[in-house]
């Protein structure tokens, strides 16, 4: 019975288990985050992040797009930012209404380096934590702007519910079969 109920433990924990490995990006940090992953060049946008590649998922939205500058005080944030660092607070309700975010740093055209390649870099946003900082070294471009991505919530999956059903129902054997 132990050893079931602990075989059982795991299989669930590894079913429900998110993404929680750190990677350093190419342009600075946003902390805290769950992941990140660096864009190729050129314009980041829905298209590019629905590809799959980035945390595995296709259904991303852009909400929300701000420069140096803009006052960042919209329906889904607000803050404040240079080219090198800034911070910015997620509204009290978007986890709400979104199960994954991600903000992206974008490279931009001005900067000490001359490299021309325009870079960017997504992070995949704390589930419920609503403050966030970020800082740059400036080693390519400094930020031309930072650009957030949603995705809708979604529904359990129907295989990590038949297993947990098949966890409950066999535990329930098992102990009927002992009394």
């Amino acid at each position: 019975m132990k050893r079931l109920l602990i075989v059982l433990v795991a299989l669930a924990g590894i079913g429900f288990s998110g993404l929680i490995n750190a990677t350093p990006c190419s342009l600075g940090g946003v902390t805290p985050a769950n992941d990140c992953a660096d864009g190729d060049g050129g314009a980041a946008n829905a298209d590019k992040l629905n590809d799959g590649l980035f945390f595995g998922f296709n259904d991303w939205t852009e909400l929300d797009k701000v420069e140096p500058g803009d006052p960042v005080n919209t329906t889904y944030w607000s803050g404040d930012f240079t080219g090198l660092d800034g911070d910015f607070s997620l509204v009290a309700n978007i986890w709400n209404d979104f199960e994954d975010l991600v903000v992206i740093l974008k490279d931009g055209a001005s900067g000490p380096n001359n490299n021309k390649d325009i870079k960017w870099s997504a992070y995949l946003l704390q589930d419920g934590v609503l403050d966030y900082a970020w800082n740059y070294d400036g080693s390519y471009h400094e930020i031309s702007n930072l650009m957030l991505f949603g995705r809708g919530m979604g529904v359990p999956e129907p295989a990590a519910l038949a297993l947990m059903g098949i966890a409950l129902a066999g535990l329930s054997l098992s102990r009927r079969r002992r009394v």
